[in-house]
C-alpha cells in the first residue's frame, strides 16, 4: 500500500465517521435537545452522589420518597383545615338560624 492509498483510505474513514456521527442514530427516542442535556443530567447525578453516579441515583430516589410523603401529609392537613372551616361555617349558620328562630318566637 502506497502513501497515496493510505491517505485516501484515511480520508474515506474520516468522512464515514463524520457522517455517522452527524446523523442521530440513537435508538433511545430522545430529541436532539434532550440528547444534549444527558451530560448535564449525569453531572447532577454525580454531584448528588459525591462523585459516584450510582449513589446519586439512590439519593435522588430517597429524596423522591421523602417528598412524596411530605406531599401526602400536606394534602391531609389541607383537607383537615377545609373540613374544619366548612364545619365551623355550618355550626355558625345553624346557630344564627336558631338564634333568629328563638327571637321570632319571642324567647330570650
Amino acid at each position: 500500500m502506497t502513501n497515496l492509498e493510505r491517505e485516501e483510505m484515511k480520508k474515506a474513514v474520516r468522512e464515514a465517521v463524520a457522517e455517522a456521527m452527524s446523523v442521530n442514530t440513537c435508538q433511545c427516542g430522545l430529541t436532539p435537545a434532550a440528547h444534549s442535556e444527558m451530560g448535564h443530567l449525569c453531572g447532577v447525578m454525580r454531584d448528588m452522589g459525591d462523585g459516584d453516579m450510582s449513589r446519586g441515583v439512590e439519593v435522588l430516589r430517597e429524596n423522591s420518597i421523602f417528598v412524596r410523603g411530605m406531599r401526602k401529609c400536606a394534602l391531609r392537613i389541607g383537607w383537615t383545615i377545609i373540613s374544619v372551616a366548612i364545619g365551623a361555617a355550618v355550626i355558625f349558620a345553624g346557630g344564627a338560624f336558631w338564634a333568629g328562630l328563638r327571637a321570632k318566637v319571642g324567647q330570650p
